[in-house]
Parts: structure tokens; sequence; C-alpha cells
């Protein structure tokens, strides 16, 4: 109740100083840029652009204005983690606010309803679990969907009222619901009803508390939903069509009816052809459960009475080594699947961190409603990722198929994922000798050398060495997880389809991320072994630059690819660099990994090494030739990149330098010399 009263009394307030400054006429960008540096204060974000007391529409990056207001904002893959503050609620003009691809937490803030004039909203791959109350039952004046155009809510935990329901006619054109689970609408009917959208996308979500009401066009075919509590949709006009691949729990999907409508189309031939059809197919769902098979194969959902059925075909032994756990275990490790031990969430479902009793950490990964597979399918998983033993790929601890629930358990990468070490500021991180993590800055050239080649050793031995052969089909840096020591590990690789002997094991693993799709498999749905090299060629780019796969703000060089060729090949590795790393790295290793990362990411297939040929490449950035360490006796020794990174960095907080340095190279630094590297990949 205290949260609501304070809540209730920051929306008031902002209300009522925005009223004021409206109606005074004294409002400016000046204020509106105080409450965007307000957000990033409270995200602990910097942008060097966004000068305090400044006015936002004077060139600040990611904010667009019109008639000295700002009315779009885009701050999506920023690596924010946090909630939306109330403060945004200032930007009232706001008509484009892009959040998507970040960590934000929590619920929505009720003072984005203010934002009158909101025409798209993307809020994908974030933790958001509820929705402003007032976006929905307020009036006109506060509702944010009023003049809503466009809206993205995939990958996140919808709660709460509906997002774009309201009396009477709403410009909504697209809504996407895609890999959404949880209970929206539970307060009531969860509807989009009198709201003419031209697209909906829900595929994989899961949709609770009552009948969802879509718009036009939608598609008949191949239309996957549960029907339960024994209701019959509504017919489909001839202009309209029923969702793919929802999932609808407690309620059905229903036509557009248009303002005033009966609910049901005009043409009663039409009504009792498409009637008919709809009860041969409630009649053939009657049939297949008794039958006691799964009604949609996919994407899968099956009823607890069908899992526990498929459970009696026959006994399963565990695998050697792989954990089964109860979903009563899986709560005590997670302390109840707490949202304080949530970690992450995506398409399979939300991931917790816990600890086994024998002190082992883990990331439990938890399938939501639309991930769900019949008890088979779930075994052959579970055998296909115990029997994959490797230094670079995270190690399955268990699984859990009980009752309702399934989850696989993996060992827990404490150091996160690439993507947001990548992503951070400031300048390099130190490294001990034995690789621990002093601060949190941003990767080292080395390590990210390293990086790329445990990368590669992993994906190697999915194409090579795995009973039956893996393809992992999303290769980007938040599926590169690193450890205690910083050593990189590959998650979520998928089974390859290429194989027909494979053909009885299904995959939880997403397709792909856009940025990294291979546009052979894109273009002839072909899946080999080369999808994965090309995605390795982005995250090879990304690791020397810095940059994101996708970036609308690079205009015309929206993809990493475009955007390194026009550069790379005109001006060479400097004018790529990573500006973190700039003032210290090898020249030639990078500009070796860049030749090696646009191979990679050739547009045909033929053109692409294998990741053996990858291996042979980097190998000779790993291993230079043997000298001896400084400070060490005669005995020769091979020496990383990681342990010339530490010596380096320990001899400028030393103010040493080794003597015995020579002109076969040095890295690109204003001080100290350091050790020999191999001649063809000195460091500058």
């Amino acid at each position: 109740m205290a949260t609501f009263t304070v809540t209730f009394k920051a929306g008031i307030w902002l209300l009522f100083s925005i009223a004021v400054s409206m109606f005074s006429g004294t409002f400016s960008t000046v204020e509106e840029g105080t409450a965007l540096t307000k957000l990033l204060t409270d995200w602990n974000k910097d942008l060097p652009t966004w000068i305090p007391g400044s006015d936002p529409c004077d060139g600040w990056e990611n904010v667009l204005c019109t008639g000295r207001r700002v009315t779009a904002l885009n701050l999506t893959n920023l690596g924010i983690t946090g909630r939306l503050p109330e403060e945004i609620g200032v930007l009232s003009q706001l008509e484009d606010l892009d959040l998507s691809y970040n960590n934000f937490r929590g619920s929505l803030p009720n003072s984005l309803g203010l934002c009158q004039n909101m025409r798209v909203l993307l809020l994908s791959n974030n933790q958001f679990y509820g929705m402003p109350y007032n976006i929905s039952y307020l009036e006109t004046r506060f509702n944010l969907t009023y003049k809503m155009s466009f809206m993205r809510w995939d990958c996140n935990y919808v709660t709460g009222p509906e997002p774009c329901g309201r009396q009477g006619q709403n410009n909504c054109s697209e809504l996407t619901l895609a890999y959404t689970q949880g209970g929206a609408g539970s307060s009531g009917k969860f509807s989009f009803d009198q709201n003419c959208w031209d697209n909906v996308y829900t595929n994989f979500s899961a949709i609770v508390g009552g009948e969802v009401c879509t718009g036009h066009p939608l598609t008949c075919e191949g239309f996957y939903s549960q029907v339960v509590n024994r209701k019959i949709c509504p017919v489909c006009p001839t202009d309209q069509e029923l969702l793919l691949n929802s999932t609808v729990d407690n309620g059905c999907l229903c036509e557009y009816t248009g303002s005033g409508g009966s609910g049901f189309p005009v043409k009663t031939t039409i009504g009792i052809v498409v009637g008919t059809l709809s009860l041969c197919l409630v009649l053939l769902v009657i049939y297949r459960r008794r039958r006691r098979t799964p009604f949609s194969p996919d994407p899968p959902s099956h009823s607890s009475e069908e899992k526990e059925d498929d459970e009696l075909d026959g006994d399963w032994k565990t695998p050697v080594d792989v954990q089964s756990f109860s979903v009563e275990e899986l709560c005590r490790i997670t302390s109840g699947f707490s949202e304080s031990q949530m970690i992450g969430f995506g398409g399979y479902g939300r991931v917790y961190s816990g600890e086994l009793p024998d002190g082992r950490k883990v990331a439990v990964k938890l399938a939501s409603a639309g991930s769900l597979q019949g008890s088979k399918q779930f075994r052959n998983e579970v055998n296909l990722l115990s029997r994959l033993h490797h230094r670079n790929l995270v190690r399955l601890e268990g699984y859990c198929n009980d009752k309702k629930y399934q989850a696989l358990v993996y060992e827990l990468m404490k150091e996160g994922n690439l993507a947001t070490h990548l992503a951070a500021k400031g300048s390099p991180a130190k490294l001990g000798n034995k690789a621990e993590v002093e601060t949190r800055g941003c990767l080292p050239w080395y390590k990210r050398v390293e990086i790329a080649f445990e990368v590669a050793q992993g994906l190697e031995y999915l194409h090579s060495f795995a009973d039956p052969p893996v393809i992992h089909r999303d290769v980007k840096p938040s599926n590169i997880l690193l450890d205690e020591n910083m050593v990189a590990k590959l998650a979520d690789f998928g089974l390859t389809k290429e194989f027909p002997e494979l053909e009885t094991h299904i995959s939880t693993a997403p397709a792909g991320t856009a940025g990294y799709f291979d546009p052979e498999y894109f273009l002839r749905q072909q899946l080999t072994t080369a999808s994965d090299v090309y995605a390795y060629g982005v995250v090879l780019l990304q690791l020397v630059t810095g940059q994101v796969a996708i970036d609308h703000r690079r205009e015309d060089e929206t993809n990493i690819i475009e955007w390194v060729k026009n550069r790379f090949f005109l001006r060479g590795i400097e004018s790529i660099i990573d500006s973190k790393i700039a003032e210290e790295y090898s020249v030639e290793a990078f500009t070796k990994m860049t030749e090696l990362a646009l191979k990679c990411a050739s547009f045909s297939k033929k053109d692409r090494p294998t990741m053996k040929e990858v291996l042979a490449a980097l190998s000779p950035l790993i291993y230079p030739k043997k000298r001896k360490t400084s400070g060490s006796s005669s005995d020769s020794m091979d020496v990383t990149i990681s342990a010339l990174g530490t010596l380096h960095l320990q001899q400028l907080l030393n103010g040493q330098s080794d003597e015995s340095s020579t002109s076969s190279g040095r890295v690109r630094s204003s001080s100290t010399n350091i050790m020999e590297f191999s001649q063809d990949f000195a460091p500058r």
C-alpha cells in the first residue's frame, strides 16, 4: 500500500507539473533534458552528448525533436539495468520510444500514460512484468494507446490489464507479443476489440485471463492455439483470419467486430461454413486428446495429464553425471523462484541462480508455457546435452521434468555474458595472474583474442566431434558466457536438422537472431555448419570494434559487416578498433582477426572457412614463439596472450619495462615495452 501511495503521489506530481508548464507556456526542452539526465543517473549510464542543463534538441545522441520538443527516444541495446523511472512522463510529446534489448525490470511507470501522442513503443527483450493500469483504464488524455500505431511486447512477462484495449476506435496497426508469458488481463477480459490491427504476432505466447479479441487482418492457416473451457472461437469474416502459434488459456481468439458490431460476420453463409469448420476442429482436438497425442507439436504445448501419460511409456535411465530434480528441489535451490534470483529471461523462459546442497552454483532455466515439450522430446534433449563435454561449452548439471514443469540446470557462469562486457564503459579490466577480475571494466585486447579462440574451439567440437554433430544456430555475444576465470563457454546450443538420423531430436534453442542470420540459410532454408561460421564472423567483428551487430543509428550501415568493410579496406584497423582499447592493442593480431571475420561472414557459404580452418588461423595469435619470461629460470615456456597482457599491465603498474623487447613489435601504447611476440603478430 505504501508503494502504491508513493507511486500515486509521484504520478499526480508529474501530471501537475506538466499541466502548469503547458498552461504557462514556459515548459522547455531544457526541462526535458533534466528529466533525461535524471534517467541516466538512475541507470548509472553515461552518454557524452547528454550534458546536464543543455537543450536535448541540440545534438543529443539517440534523441529526436520536433518543434523543439523531444518526440523520439532510442535507448535500444545500451545495457541498461533497472526500472523505468516516473520521470519519463515529463516527455509529454514523446511519440516513439525504443527500450528494447536492455535489462529493464519491473512494471512500466504510470507516468508513461501521460505521453498522449505515443505511437511507437518497443519493449522487446527486457524483463518487464507488469502493465500500468492508467494506460488502459483512464480516459483518453491519459491513454498511452490512443494514437498507438506499433507496439512490441515480446520477450517480457505480461501481467495486468490489456496493453491496447480501450473504448472506441484505435489507430494501432501492429502488436507483437512473441515469446511472452504471464497473466495478462487476469483482472478482467483481455481484449483488443474495436481496435483495427494490421498485424498481430503472438507466436510462442501465453496469454491468460479471458477472451482475446483481435482485429484485421489475421491468419486462420496453421492456427495452433488451444481452445479451453470448451469454448468455440467465433468465426472469421472474409477479410480476417486467426492468429498463428498462440497459446491462450481460459479464453479464445475472437474476430474484430467493428464499432457497435454484434460479434459475428454479416454474411450468414460464411458464418455457417466457417462455423462448421470450427466444430470439426474441436472434434479433432477431442479425438486427439483421447488418443493421448499432443495437440500442437510446434510449438509443443501439453496439459499435465498428457505429460504424465507420456512418462508412462517406459522407464528412462538418467544419463551419467546428470542429476534429476523435482520441482520442490528447484524451489529450494532458487528460494522459491524468487525474483531476486532471476538473472535472465528469453524465448525459452526465465533463468534463476541457485546453489545445490553440495555448494555448486547453478543456473536454472525454467521453460515457459510456450517452450514445453513432450516427455520423449525432452528426454532426447537431455540425452544430447549430457553427451556434450568440452571446456568451452556450458556444462549441464541436471534437469527437471516434473508435473507441469520442465527445466535445465547448468553450471553458473559468474561473469555473465560477452555482450555485457563488450558494452562496459571505462578502461580495460585489470586481470590478475589467475585471470581473476579485479575491476569490471571493458575487456582488454588480449582477452578478446583469447575469447575468440575459445569460442572457435567450442564450435569446432560441436561441428566435428559431438555425436551426433550439433549446429548452434544462435551464436552471439549474449550466448557466450564467462566463468569466474574469464573462460568463454557457449550456451544455448541447438541441434542441426541437416542430418536425417537426427530427426528424432528436438532442440529448445531459438533459430537465430537478426544480425547473425546466415543470408544463404534465410534464402534457401538449408542449415549447415557454415551458418554458425557466419554468426561467428559477426561476433569476431564485435570483439574488434565493440559495435553491436545491428544499429539503426548507423543509417546506411545498419549491419556491422557493411560498417566494417567501408572503413577497414580504406583506412585500416585504426578506423574500426574499439575506442576503449585503441591506446593498447596488437595491430597485426586485430588486422588478422578482422580479415578472418570478413571471410567467415561471406555471403556465400562456399567462401567461408570451416571452424577447423578458423582455429588454424587464430592459433598463431594465441601461441607465439617460445622465449624466456621476465624473471623466470632458463626453462622456456609457451607464453599466451593472456600472460603477455597480464605482465604488461603489471609492468605499467610497477613502472617497469622489459629490457629484452626487440624490434619484433610492441603493443600500440604510449609507454613501456613488453615481451617479445610472434614476428607475424607482433603487438604494437
